[in-house]
């Protein structure tokens, strides 16, 4: 779990040597929103919560567990992938563009 959420800290470093060098904080906001945002987005997709329950894609009562642990785990690794991104630009939001 850590390093997952170290990887997203990466990826707001990346962006923030972006930001010091173009001096411009707003990129930062911005793509560290699309990031963070997209990737739950993308997490959301493929863990199903978007799907509609009367018409299920493939046949899920073959599934095995561990398909199922597998599919849950990486869902849960793309949202503590957004999940410092998403709270960068949102604290970026409140304390610099509000």
């Amino acid at each position: 779990m850590y390093i997952r959420i170290l990887w997203g800290l990466i990826i707001i470093g990346v962006t923030g040597i972006y930001a010091m060098v173009t001096s411009n904080l707003y990129h930062m906001f911005l793509i560290n929103g699309f990031v963070g945002l997209g990737l739950w987005a993308f997490a959301g997709l493929l863990s199903g919560t978007f799907r509609d329950h009367r018409h299920w894609q493939f046949n899920y009562a073959l599934n095995s567990e561990d398909d199922t642990r597998r599919q849950t785990s990486f869902s849960a690794t793309l949202l503590l992938l957004g999940l410092p991104s998403v709270l960068a630009s949102l604290l970026l939001y409140i304390f610099v563009y509000r």
